[in-house]
């Protein structure tokens, strides 16, 4: 069932943190997330609430850092760094906590996936043909699964894990997989174009979202197959659900909108932006997600409250690069 609802986007006048004092102590003031820059990896701390926030200073990485991907809830990142093995980075305020190495990881992966709480993670070379699946991140990271995709039905174009790292599914350009048990793979859903993929949290029910049909559907395993939760979201993009597991955000891939699905009943309201979101990255403020970060446009956020969803941004400013911890 679809309902239609076009509300006001707040629109919320958000000074940047080069204005006097933006520098100061930050301990009383709530951290709402960060921001992330490629593809020179940095990151800024965004202080605040939707609707009163500042972008802070840059944040001090680890030295040698090349790409930096935060993890949902953003307590931690997977850093790699010039001639050392991806590690996870917690994170502090605004400067690195304990950086933990992932035994057994593969060296310079070139994507990562997380699970919905960001307790485990997928990390995937296209040059080996190989992907890991890394549970008890991020303080006992290791590595449960290692995959031979030249083995399987074509490479991942992206992979999805469960919180327990126990179920993974990935989609290549014409189908979503199931992997198996005995490391074989199995179709799930056929497609015309790239499709979706995310876990519910603390669940083994994965949501897939197929832009050609605009239907999102769940799927919980063999031996029977995905079921339409929603449908009538032409182009859909990313797929993000809501901390509780109540709601799915479902992202327009090229128009300025996003679907918001109650996963008990299947209503789906349907909230239009000023921006087309270009991701969906699950900030630390519960149920706030950052949409759309281009170099020299404003940041956009929004905000998931009992299904209604409400969308801020913070004006451009000009951010420091980035800086090394010593």
């Amino acid at each position: 069932m679809m309902t239609k609802c076009v509300p006001l986007v707040m629109l919320s006048m958000i000074f940047s943190a080069r204005l006097p004092g933006a520098d100061a102590p930050t301990i009383s003031r709530p951290v709402l997330g960060y921001i992330g820059g490629q593809p020179s990896p940095g990151l800024w701390t965004v202080y605040g609430v939707p609707g009163a926030a500042v972008i802070g200073e840059p944040f001090a990485l680890p030295r040698r850092t090349t790409h930096l991907d935060v993890a949902p809830g953003q307590q931690y990142a997977i850093i790699g760094q010039a001639g050392e093995l991806p590690a996870v980075l917690m994170i502090e305020g605004t400067s690195h906590g304990a950086m933990i190495r992932i035994p057994g990881v593969m060296p310079s992966p070139e994507a990562v996936w997380f699970s919905p709480s960001g307790s485990s993670a997928a990390l995937a070379s296209h040059a080996s043909g190989r992907a890991q699946i890394s549970g008890g991140v991020p303080l006992a990271p290791a590595v449960r699964r290692d995959i031979d995709f030249r083995t399987l039905q074509g490479f991942p174009n992206r992979i999805a894990v469960n919180d327990s790292a126990s179920s993974v599914l990935y989609g290549t350009p014409d189908a979503v997989h199931s992997l198996l048990p005995d490391g074989s793979s199995r179709i799930v859903l056929s497609v015309a174009a790239e499709a979706s993929i995310g876990f519910l949290p603390a669940s083994d029910t994965v949501a897939i979202g197929d832009p050609d049909s605009g239907a999102v559907s769940l799927f919980k395993g063999f031996p029977g197959g995905p079921t339409t939760l929603a449908s009538g979201m032409m182009g859909l993009g990313h797929l993000a659900a809501s901390r509780d597991g109540r709601f799915l955000l479902v992202a327009g891939h090229n128009s300025p909108q996003i679907w918001a699905i109650n996963l008990s009943t299947g209503v789906v309201n349907e909230f239009h932006l000023q921006v087309t979101p270009e991701r969906l990255d699950s900030l630390r403020s519960a149920d706030t997600f950052l949409i759309s970060s281009k170099a020299g446009e404003p940041d956009w956020i929004v905000s998931l409250r009992a299904g209604r969803l409400t969308a801020v941004f913070i004006p451009h400013a000009t951010r420091d690069n980035p800086r090394e911890s010593k």
